[in-house]
């Protein structure tokens, strides 16, 4: 069986280095898009509780729910899933993605109800759960170095965009519990045939039935550096948690709730596109340069949203958002640039699982339980406490870079 392992990555390694410009392109750009289309996805929903809560009558725990139901599958599918395109191939695992991903579209298109949403959400994580590792790990595939940034990238980008086009189409377009899930799964459709277009970008190894193990795998050239970045990974995930899921809320307390509609797309734009463009600007920074300043923005961002809250201003809640997620950016850049170089091309996948899976858990569970703490203490002190157990995670995180930065340039004493 080693011999075999051994072989297949002898093979992967000489079909990357082969693979022709023009075609490193295609698949950096097709899988780069269809990444787009699921994550945004994901942030199209928000602009729609508030519709949900009115329309429908669905409880904070309820809405909670279907935010909570979507990170849980997402999780099972990265744990279970998360290297199996690593054995199936890229190509097989994202058509079986595509066609989860519609279906959970289909559902949410023509749900009657929460439950119906709640329902979609479920296979709407299992699929996006399914794709992530798979397409992240084609576009390292393609190349290593632009493959990292988009997988780092997109995100931003398909959550800003998709977020404040559903609040867009909630406000102009008819229909507007409905009318974007069925313009996602056109387009989730029209990219299943645009896979057509690349080429396999990994060979196939043994082992496919014992993938499907639940586990965490990062490879052992790659454990240190993601025990170092998982402190302020964590810390940022969470913040992007508490902004996307009880972010709409808050402002609308400071906006005096009168924020309307599109109140909702505004703040995970007003998050995700500085975290874009900060990731775009430090393109050639150093990794630990990237940390240290994600953290700095997170601990100048953070107290202007409580500041924001507390004194019902609606301007300086969004500066201090967008400040933060300007660490976010830069946080998620240097983490991937840290543990990316470090995978072989077989272990991509599920090194590209290990992360998310982090990311995600960090992403969804403090939400989660914030989102059930807001009944008993209320929506004020429960962002009061949360925003300060960010802060001393982001402080420790920083102390943590400044020490590591100090030992790796103390001189060492000659004996």
């Amino acid at each position: 069986m080693q011999i075999v392992i051994t072989l297949t990555h002898i093979l992967c390694v000489r079909q990357e280095r082969v693979m022709m410009s023009s075609t490193r392109t295609r698949v950096l750009w097709i899988y780069g898009t269809i990444l787009f289309l699921f994550l945004g996805a994901s942030a199209a929903i928000t602009p729609l509780y508030p519709l949900y809560h009115e329309q429908w009558h669905a409880s904070l725990p309820m809405l909670q729910a279907a935010f909570a139901i979507y990170a849980l599958t997402l999780l099972l599918a990265l744990l279970c899933f998360g290297a199996l395109s690593d054995h199936l191939g890229r190509r097989p695992v994202i058509w079986l993605a595509i066609a989860v991903e519609i279906i959970a579209m289909l559902q949410l298109s023509v749900a009657g109800g929460i439950a119906d949403v709640i329902r979609g959400r479920a296979l709407q994580g299992l699929a996006t759960g399914v794709a992530t590792s798979a397409l992240s790990a084609g576009l390292q595939d393609a190349h290593r170095e632009r493959g990292g940034l988009i997988s780092g990238m997109v995100p931003m980008g398909s959550m800003a965009a998709l977020a404040l086009g559903s609040a867009l189409l909630v406000r102009f377009a008819p229909d507007p519990l409905h009318f974007v899930f069925w313009l996602l799964a056109a387009g989730l459709a029209m990219s299943a045939g645009a896979v057509f277009a690349v080429p396999e970008t990994v060979s196939r190894i043994p082992g496919v039935f014992a993938s499907l193990r639940p586990r965490i795998h990062v490879p052992l050239a790659a454990r240190g550096a993601m025990l170092r970045i998982a402190p302020a990974n964590i810390a940022v995930w969470a913040l992007a948690g508490l902004l996307l899921s009880l972010g709409p809320t808050i402002a609308r307390i400071a906006s005096h709730n009168n924020g309307g509609t599109l109140l909702g797309g505004t703040v995970v734009a007003v998050v995700m596109a500085p975290a874009l463009v900060a990731m775009v600007v430090h393109l050639a920074g150093a990794n630990a340069l990237l940390l240290r300043r994600g953290a700095v923005a997170v601990l100048v961002g953070l107290p202007l949203v409580l500041i924001g809250l507390h004194i019902v201003s609606l301007t300086v809640f969004l500066v201090g958002a967008a400040i933060a997620g300007a660490g976010l950016g830069l946080t998620v850049q240097g983490a991937l640039r840290t543990i990316v170089p470090l995978a072989e091309a077989h272990e991509r996948a599920g090194l590209a699982a290990s992360y998310f899976v982090m990311s995600y858990l960090a992403f969804s569970a403090p939400a989660f339980v914030a989102g059930f703490a807001v009944r008993a203490g209320g929506l004020r002190a429960t962002t009061d406490a949360y925003v300060a157990l960010l802060l001393l995670l982001t402080a420790l995180t920083l102390r943590g870079l400044s020490r590591d930065e100090a030992s790796d340039t103390c001189p060492v004493r000659s004996r």
